[in-house]
């Protein structure tokens, strides 16, 4: 079942490709079904269903989103729609997933998954970025000159990787040399993809198992030599944020609807669509207010002191950090991946979390 759970979440992402709006709502209802089976799986074993307040926390923004919806405070009713799905499959995921990891053995082999899909991908990325002449699969056509694996957009891969990175990099350490190769070929592929915020967090999570484990071998982080550029000026857009989550603090603008709403607050127009707010935290603040958003950052603040107990999932922290400069959370994949891995993480520190 643990192999049926990790396939469920790499289908996606190797169609992390497509752009159309029906993706996510597939995805959505794929976990569904996935959640339901891993909970009656969970059910058949003997295996209770139980969650902590990090349920509350993950359910507060579709929650909120119900709340529009009913209200109809929404500034597009559809897309909340959607996203109050997305949003719902994300929960229930974390809680069939929790329950189905209270079992070490069946959270380990997931981790094993993991693990080998992570470095397969990183592996095709490499060679794909190389030789692909920016075409996805060496077939799937794209506006890049290079790009990563099934991703288009670089911060987005290096996201991904940096939820498994650290599983490899604490296995490398036993030593298992296998895992430790596996490390240093997800942490070149970052560096190749350029990402700068990919490899400031590469980086720091490396520096947090030398911390928390013990020395790493030099080829584990010979990418801490790549150079690093400024993170570029987003101002603008983040001002623009800041000025729609004054309008409706509390209640937010609406689920999903922040291209729609963005336009009314916009500092400049340079003709292009803008769909993100290259921010999570403001985006989701501005679509479902401040509270939701507190709940979710106390599950963040969460998973990195877990995340010390842990360190195979310090990349849950990453993430969440990451998309202080990017929306790889708003990609379903990612997104998906980030709260099995949570499940995960808080299965494993039950004692210390109930």
């Amino acid at each position: 079942m643990s192999a049926v759970a990790a396939l469920l979440l790499i289908l996606p992402v190797a169609t992390g490709f497509l752009r159309e709006s029906w993706a996510p709502a597939a995805w959505a209802a794929i976990w569904l079904v996935g959640a339901a089976a891993v909970a009656a799986y969970c059910l058949a074993r003997g295996i209770p269903i139980s969650g902590t307040w990090t349920v509350m926390a993950l359910a507060a923004m579709p929650a909120f989103g119900v709340g529009q919806l009913l209200s109809g405070s929404t500034a597009h009713r559809a897309a909340t729609q959607l996203e109050v799905l997305v949003w719902t499959a994300l929960a229930l995921l974390f809680v069939a997933c929790r329950s189905l990891f209270m079992d070490a053995h069946l959270r380990e082999r997931f981790l094993d998954f993991a693990l080998a899909a992570g470095g397969l991908i990183a592996l095709l990325s490499l060679l794909q970025f190389l030789t692909s002449a920016g075409r996805i699969y060496w077939w799937i056509p794209t506006e890049a000159d290079a790009v990563l694996g099934p991703f288009r957009n670089r911060n987005h891969y290096a996201a991904w990787i940096e939820l498994v990175f650290p599983l490899a990099l604490i296995r490398g350490l036993k030593p298992e040399p296998w895992a430790a190769a596996v490390a240093s070929v997800m942490a070149a592929s970052v560096v190749v993809g350029g990402s700068r915020a990919g490899i400031a967090l590469i980086a720091a999570e490396t520096l947090a198992l030398i911390v928390l484990a013990r020395p790493v071998p030099a080829a584990a982080f010979a990418f801490a030599f790549a150079p690093f550029r400024d993170f570029g000026r987003r101002d603008d857009l983040y001002f623009s944020s800041l000025e729609i989550i004054q309008q409706r603090p509390l209640t937010g603008h609406g689920l999903g609807t922040f291209e729609r709403v963005y336009p009314a607050y916009a500092r400049f127009d340079n003709g292009l669509i803008v769909d993100h707010a290259h921010n999570d935290w403001l985006e989701w603040a501005a679509e479902a207010g401040v509270f939701p958003v507190a709940m979710l950052a106390a599950a963040a603040i969460w998973s990195a002191r877990a995340g010390c107990r842990h360190p195979w999932a310090l990349g849950v922290p990453a993430v969440f950090l990451h998309s202080l400069v990017d929306y790889p959370l708003h990609k379903p994949a990612i997104a998906a991946w980030t709260f099995v891995m949570l499940a995960a993480l808080s299965a494993a520190d039950a004692p210390a979390e109930d």
